[in-house]
């Protein structure tokens, strides 16, 4: 949607079909900002029915259409997609202490800051292949279909790798390659990840904090990736709601 304001920065937000028929928010680092129901968004917001966006002098309000799909689903129209199993490259890139940002900038720059972020971030892993599963209140889940060539990952990495140098924000990624659950209940365009290794990445995000490491591959990606980089062992660790222990890998 093109609206043609001078207070509307050329890339100024998106709303993006999340799973479970979410739509989500999403400020890329415009001059101005955009405003929610008269609070400007400092992170991806999850949008509800009748929301009243503000960008600029434009105000949008957004209709959610769930209660229709409800009714819709109790006389039977609703179909559900099928689930399917498939190998997937998953990557989590999260802000590290953002409580941290707020107290070294002003509160006008980490809109714009973060905006950026997540917009270098979407760019970057579109352009070699990957897809925005869902934006998070920090981050972001991605994908790419296992049959991607490993180098346009490796590609993904090393771009992110010069980001974490330059960028004013810190953050971190984790990268797995593993099965995923795809389908569902209707997700109205965007693919419902779920499963088992979908729950190991999210726990890899939470142990790279614990081991301060910008960057942790688990075992199978770093397999898939082992002509690509020189790799030092993490060593062996567990993670909550699995059995045993892993082998996790950071770059060196």
């Amino acid at each position: 949607m093109i609206l043609p304001q001078d207070k509307i920065s050329r890339r100024h937000a998106l709303i993006h079909a999340q799973e479970h028929g979410r739509f989500c928010f999403v400020d890329l680092g415009s001059s101005n900002g955009s405003y929610i129901n008269g609070r400007r968004v400092v992170q991806p917001v999850i949008l509800k029915d009748r929301d009243q966006i503000d960008l600029g002098p434009v105000r949008i309000v957004f209709r959610d259409a769930s209660d229709s799909m409800i009714v819709e689903a109790r006389d039977g129209q609703l179909t559900l997609h099928e689930i399917r199993t498939v190998d997937l490259w998953l990557m989590v890139a999260d802000v590290i202490d953002s409580t941290r940002l707020h107290q070294l900038v002003s509160d006008t720059e980490i809109p714009q800051i973060t905006g950026r972020w997540l917009a270098d971030c979407k760019n970057h892993i579109e352009a070699h292949g990957g897809s925005i599963n869902k934006f998070l209140g920090d981050g972001l889940l991605a994908y790419w279909p296992s049959v991607t060539d490993p180098s346009r990952i490796a590609m993904t990495v090393r771009t992110l790798r010069g980001m974490q140098e330059s960028h004013k924000l810190p953050f971190r990624v984790v990268l797995h390659r593993g099965q995923v659950l795809l389908g569902g209940a209707g997700s109205l365009g965007e693919e419902n990840l779920t499963g088992r290794d979908v729950n190991f990445v999210f726990r890899m995000e939470k142990l790279a904090g614990l081991l301060r490491q910008g960057l942790l591959l688990s075992a199978e990606a770093r397999k898939a990736l082992e002509n690509e980089f020189s790799w030092t062992e993490a060593g062996r660790h567990s993670l909550t709601g699995f059995d045993g222990d892993f082998v996790f890998w950071i770059p060196g």
